[in-house]
């Protein structure tokens, strides 16, 4: 281990100030390299340890956001007390000392003067403490801790039950297991009996998509150029618009989802080129020979079975030699997966019996549908992409 560590710390010393500031890829195989170094220089028994506990970080941050914590830190203009913090959240200064402290611990929050007795209690933000208060960022834990943890917890009984195979049914799983729903309702509808959590999904949900007066029509137009399938209230569809404002001709591009989402659009919010039309994933596309058929972070929630059935009304609709599928998900290398994307594995595997894919799954799963794949496009090996794939020859 020793020697892997000297070998390690060689490598992080190739790279200078400039390198890690202006190149993506140098800081992300730094990152990996600093990642490596501390696992070669953790104690094993610390190590395994640690793991058990970590759920407990979750908790304080959880806590974190029901006090407000982050944001009352952001606002102030020099360190605080958790006295005072208590005192604008009418909360007990010890606890709110505790969750400050195991916040500072995983570096969310800033201690100031941590070694001298007098200013141990003094805390401020840092640019961690900026993002968790920003925007929807509250609500993604709300929804992590709420909806995801409660329903991982259940996983284990639920799989042990299983004799540990397969949970290929999203209305009969973990998640209904979890929050003692009937078999047969499926996760979202489980979601939405719970209006606060059902939000704060939507709003989490609208963050991760926004990373990259609407028309009401229910007829199919004759050729499109875009179908943003099950794209929920097109965010991607009107930054792509916005992006090629020439391809907006008549029933160019056209957004698919279900009726309640469809008309949740507010008016206005995209522009009147964008063609909406409700549709369920699992039955006839009605948009026919489209030159591409878009589907982002769609299949991870469905068992392969489920996607099959997706990518068949799909590979129907296309036209040979023509249309395109392009998948936008999670991309995992097939050995060597970040520690993220394993995470997210388990969170789809225990909201609705999903999975994030690598790249063999992607190939098998689309060669068993009827599509070649044509290229990963992918500037990171450990992150999303795009799966570009066509009909399979005859």
């Amino acid at each position: 281990m020793e020697d892997a560590a000297v070998n390690i710390i060689a490598q992080l010393a190739r790279y200078d100030e400039h390198s890690l500031a202006h190149d993506p890829s140098a800081r992300r195989a730094a990152l990996a390299l600093s990642k490596k170094l501390s696992f070669c220089l953790e104690d094993p028994e610390t190590l395994a340890m640690g793991t058990a506990m970590a759920p407990m970080s979750n908790l304080a941050v959880r806590i974190a956001i029901d006090l407000n914590l982050f944001s009352l830190l952001v606002a102030q203009s020099h360190p605080v007390s958790s006295s005072f913090i208590a005192a604008s959240t009418h909360s007990d200064p010890t606890l709110v000392h505790r969750i400050l402290r195991a916040c500072s611990s995983i570096h969310l929050v800033q201690q100031e003067s941590a070694d001298d007795n007098d200013h141990a209690d003094s805390w401020s933000a840092n640019a961690v403490t900026r993002e968790m208060a920003r925007g929807p960022m509250p609500a993604w834990h709300r929804m992590f801790w709420d909806l995801l943890l409660t329903s991982a917890m259940a996983a284990p009984s639920f799989l042990r039950d299983r004799k540990h195979q397969a949970h290929d049914d999203p209305a009969r799983g973990i998640l209904q297991r979890a929050f003692h729903a009937a078999d047969g309702i499926a996760p979202y509808d489980v979601l939405q009996s719970m209006p606060a959590l059902h939000r704060d999904f939507n709003d989490a949900m609208a963050h991760l998509l926004a990373d990259l007066s609407s028309s009401s029509s229910s007829s199919a137009p004759a050729s499109a150029l875009l179908v943003d399938v099950a794209g929920g209230k097109g965010h991607d569809l009107q930054a792509f618009y916005e992006a090629f404002p020439d391809s907006g001709r008549a029933g160019a591009l056209v957004l698919q989802d279900l009726p309640p989402v469809i008309d949740s659009i507010e008016p206005g919010t995209l522009d009147p080129a964008l063609v909406t039309q409700k549709h369920d994933i699992f039955t006839r596309q009605p948009v026919r020979g489209a030159r591409a058929y878009f589907l982002r972070r769609v299949l991870h929630q469905w068992p392969d079975k489920y996607c099959l059935r997706i990518l068949k009304e799909l590979r129907d609709a296309m036209r040979p030699d023509y249309s395109r599928l392009l998948i936008y998900e999670a991309i995992l290398p097939d050995a060597g997966a970040a520690r993220a994307l394993c995470e997210l594995d388990m969170c789809v595997m225990s909201f609705s019996g999903g999975m994030e894919r690598s790249k063999s799954q992607w190939v098998a799963l689309l060669s068993k549908a009827g599509f070649d794949v044509v290229k990963f496009w992918q500037t990171n090996p450990n992150a999303d992409g795009i799966v570009e794939a066509v009909v399979s020859p005859a």
